[in-house]
C-alpha cells in the first residue's frame, strides 16, 4: 500500500493516481486530460485564427465555407427598394410606386424580377413612361406578375377592358369597341401606349441586373472579407466561425 507518515508519525494511505503529463504542443489553447470512464466530455485543444493571420489555405476555406454557409441563405442583396431604377432619366421608383422590394426572382436559368407594385405619384410615373395627362384621363395603370416573367405594366380603357398591346398600331381598331368616343384613346395616344410598354419592359430589365449586381457583389471576397473583418469573427482550421 502506498503512503506516507505525517508529523506525528502516523502512516497515512493515499490512492493509486496517475499523473497528467503535459502537452508538448506550447500553442495549444488547452491541454488534454484523461478522462474517468463515466465522464461524458472530454478536453480538446485546436487553434483559431483571424482571417488576416490565418494560412492561406484556411482562409480559402473560410470564404467557401462562408459562401455556402452564409452568403446563399441570406437575401438582404434583394432586401433594397433601389433596385427599381433608371438612372439615365433620373427615376427612382419609390418615388412614384410602392412594393419596391423584389418579392420573386430568378438570377438562374429562368432569369426573371416581380414586384408587388401599387402607384404612390401618378404624375412622377406617368412623366417617366411619357404618359400626357389627357391620355391619362382615358386610361387606368396596374401592373401584373405572371408565371416567371418580369412583372408587366398593363392599362385598361375607362370601360374597365383589357388594352391589347399585343398587335402593335395594327390592333388599334381592336381595342376601345364600347368606349364612348371622348374617352376613347386616339391612334397616336395607342402609339404613346405602346412606347410606355416598351419602356417599363426596359425598366425591368434594368432592374433584373441591378439585382444580380447585388447578388454578385454579396459573393465577392471583398465583401466576405468586410463583414468577417466588421464582425472580428475567429474561425477554425476547416474554416468555420469558432
Amino acid at each position: 500500500m502506498k503512503g506516507f507518515k505525517d508529523k506525528s508519525g502516523k502512516f497515512r494511505p493515499t490512492e493509486n493516481q496517475k499523473g497528467i503529463g503535459r502537452s508538448r504542443d506550447q500553442t495549444a489553447k488547452t491541454q488534454g486530460v484523461r478522462l474517468k470512464r463515466n465522464d461524458k466530455f472530454e478536453t480538446r485543444t485546436y487553434k483559431v485564427w483571424r482571417y488576416k493571420d490565418a494560412p492561406p489555405d484556411v482562409q480559402e476555406k473560410i470564404l467557401d465555407n462562408w459562401r455556402n454557409n452564409y452568403s446563399a441563405q441570406d437575401t438582404f442583396y434583394a432586401e433594397d427598394d433601389g433596385i427599381l431604377y433608371d438612372t439615365k432619366e433620373n427615376f427612382a421608383g419609390y418615388e412614384a410606386l410602392t412594393g419596391n422590394i423584389p418579392k420573386y426572382w430568378d438570377l438562374d436559368r429562368r432569369q426573371f424580377i416581380q414586384f408587388q407594385l401599387g402607384i404612390k405619384d401618378e404624375k412622377k410615373l406617368t412623366k417617366y413612361l411619357g404618359i400626357p395627362e389627357k391620355l391619362r384621363t382615358k386610361i387606368d395603370i396596374h401592373f401584373e406578375n405572371d408565371e416567371e416573367t418580369n412583372t408587366k405594366i398593363a392599362f385598361t380603357d375607362v370601360m374597365g377592358n383589357p388594352i391589347d398591346l399585343t398587335n402593335d398600331a395594327l390592333g388599334y381598331e381592336e381595342n376601345f369597341y364600347d368606349v364612348p368616343k371622348e374617352d376613347k384613346p386616339t391612334l397616336n395616344e395607342f402609339r404613346l401606349l405602346l412606347q410606355a410598354h416598351d419602356k417599363w419592359a426596359d425598366l425591368m430589365d434594368m432592374s433584373l441586373k441591378h439585382l444580380k449586381d447585388a447578388y454578385e457583389d454579396e459573393f465577392s471576397e471583398e465583401h466576405i472579407k468586410d463583414t468577417i473583418e466588421a464582425n472580428d469573427y475567429k474561425f477554425t482550421e476547416d474554416g468555420k466561425i469558432d
